[in-house]
């Protein structure tokens, strides 16, 4: 058996060590614990800043989300209607208009979590579906336009609420385009005017464009600062 090295504990500047010899330096205890040290630090420093994320978010969301607090003490002033199925319609119709309520990204166990009376009564006094497949992809624009057109994405063209296509235009669709080169079938505002009848229509996707020469009777351009309570009472002027 080969004879073990003799083990000389030599200073690491010493002129006696060969150049060509690797030199591991010792690993003190005096540097472990200042590297600990540094750890610890660094892990004092992220938490700290992650705390300090997570405020300024609460800061900012209290600051400018405040637009879409609104005022809901009145909901519970005058629950009687909730109660009854009886027609409160000011206007007079030969026929009951038809609303047609879009709601994005609300939930359906919402409605299970009794979060919403108003909803819950028009489930209760008028007819709804169990359930629904929305088109694919499920995003706003593809899925609204093929609400009023009858049509799935690939027909009525609005493959997204943002995308490319080449053989249409150079410039992307998005939610601010105008153009009705990118949208096809009919909508159901210009099936309406066809048979005489007027619609209106506030904030829906495409209604802004003349989708085959056509828009709605009344229409309100979008603009997310409008408050919620402001659009639900001109709905019920139209």
């Amino acid at each position: 058996m080969a004879a073990k090295p003799n083990m000389v504990d030599v200073p690491l500047n010493s002129p006696t060590v060969p150049k060509d010899l690797p030199i591991v330096p010792r690993l003190r205890f005096r540097d472990f614990k200042f590297q600990q040290r540094h750890i610890c630090v660094a892990i004092s420093v992220a938490f700290g800043l992650l705390f300090l994320g997570v405020l300024v978010g609460l800061i900012i969301t209290k600051t400018f989300g405040k637009r879409y607090v609104e005022d809901t003490a009145f909901l519970n002033q005058d629950i009687s209607w909730q109660h009854t199925c009886e027609p409160k319609c000011s206007g007079k119709f030969d026929v009951p208009p038809l609303l047609l309520i879009s709601l994005d990204g609300f939930r359906v166990e919402y409605l299970k979590r009794q979060l919403t009376p108003a909803i819950s009564k028009i489930l209760q006094c008028g007819s709804h579906a169990t359930y629904m497949y929305p088109t694919f992809p499920s995003k706003t624009f593809p899925n609204h336009l093929a609400i009023v057109t009858g049509l799935y994405p690939e027909s009525h063209g609005i493959v997204g609420s943002t995308f490319m296509d080449f053989n249409i235009s150079q410039e992307p669709f998005t939610p601010k385009s105008r153009d009705p080169i990118w949208f096809n079938g009919e909508p159901i505002w210009n099936t309406a005017k066809k048979h005489g009848k007027k619609s209106a229509t506030f904030f829906w996707p495409g209604s802004e464009v003349f989708i085959g020469g056509g828009r709605p009777t009344f229409i309100v351009n979008y603009n997310s600062s409008i408050a919620f309570s402001k659009r639900v009472d001109q709905v019920i002027i139209f």
